[in-house]
């Protein structure tokens, strides 16, 4: 039986079944699900400015440490949650073990700890400072000097434990306790009319307080404010007493050292011609309870002529008035002032 036999060919793989369009440019149709691509350009405008991330709200100014611990013991807040930081400040990284309940500090609703510690403190140098009546009458006998033999009252007493933050001259000017000044601060720290009482020895400011008539209030370290009863030329024990504003500038002279030479001198002078005044007019000076006369006078050192004048002034004033008035000595021959300053006063 015959049969008819077909000769495959083999197909060639640079033979193609592709029959090219009519249309070359026509769309390309894709696959079904798959969205033909538009030829028409895109509508946006290509000059609008791309947006950027969502802006961040501004964030609260956060109130103050005092204005949170207001809020928290109004509302019940525990202040030991209230951030200490502000929200842009960042606190500090320090690596810390944790701590349990019973470790951790112990705050109140009132206070910081900064706060309990300065309050504490403060609380501690108020007891300390604030005596008792008793303890300032003892401490008055130590160290009241010429205060003591005159009337007296401790208006408030204050001790100078645990150490003295009260001077006279502090509370001088600032007319109250818990300030310490210098005695070179005294006179540029006082207004020009102020009632001061300015005490010197040794050619310095020594002591100084307020004074109203015969009442003197100053401060005692370890008494506290004391009011004394005197007249305005007592000079309670001290070399010499300067009542301001009247006699500022005599004081401002005392101080300057050059001019300080210059009155000793002069009042030197003055005490030796009142002396010898005394001397040719055979004047009994024990009439004036003076017991040195112008030949002991010829015969002491300088430092024994100041302190002879130190503890005579008022007895020397009434022996030269007496030689002007009666003995007809010219007043001009014993002038008592040398540079606005008195010299038989203090």
């Amino acid at each position: 039986m015959g049969y008819r036999r077909d000769r495959v060919q083999k197909k060639s793989p640079h033979s193609s079944t592709f029959t090219p369009s009519n249309k070359p440019l026509a769309i390309r149709r894709f696959a079904n699900g798959v969205q033909a691509r538009s030829a028409e350009l895109p509508t946006t405008d290509i000059l609008q400015t791309r947006p950027f991330a969502p802006k961040v709200q501004p964030q609260q100014e956060m109130p103050d440490l005092q204005t949170r611990l207001e809020r928290a013991e109004r509302f019940g807040y525990n202040a030991a949650n209230i951030p200490l930081f502000a929200p842009s400040t960042p606190p500090p990284s320090v690596q810390q073990s944790p701590l349990s309940p019973q470790q951790l500090p112990q705050y109140t609703l009132t206070e910081t700890s900064l706060d309990k510690t300065i309050t504490q403190k403060e609380k501690n140098v108020i007891q300390r400072q604030e005596i008792s009546p008793e303890e300032a009458e003892r401490e008055m006998q130590k160290v009241g000097g010429g205060f003591r033999s005159k009337p007296y009252k401790i208006i408030k007493p204050w001790g100078n434990q645990p150490e003295s933050n009260t001077n006279c001259h502090g509370y001088t000017i600032h007319g109250e306790v818990g300030h310490f000044e210098r005695a070179s601060g005294l006179l540029p720290g006082i207004s020009a009319d102020a009632n001061v009482a300015v005490f010197t020895s040794t050619n310095e400011i020594w002591h100084s307080g307020r004074y109203e008539n015969n009442q003197l209030r100053h401060f005692l370290i370890g008494v506290g404010i004391v009011e004394s009863t005197l007249n305005l030329t007592d000079t309670a024990g001290y070399h010499a007493r300067y009542n301001l504003p009247d006699q500022r500038r005599a004081l401002e002279d005392f101080l300057n050292p050059s001019l300080r030479s210059a009155v000793a001198d002069a009042r030197r002078d003055l005490v030796e011609a009142i002396l010898g005044y005394a001397s040719d007019k055979e004047i009994n000076l024990d009439e004036f309870e003076l017991t040195s006369t112008y030949e002991d006078w010829q015969d002491m050192e300088e430092q024994q002529k100041n302190e002879f004048i130190n503890e005579n002034r008022e007895k020397i004033r009434q022996l030269r008035d007496f030689l002007i008035k009666d003995k007809d000595i010219p007043e001009s021959s014993m002038e008592l002032t040398y540079a606005s300053v008195d010299l038989l006063n203090p």
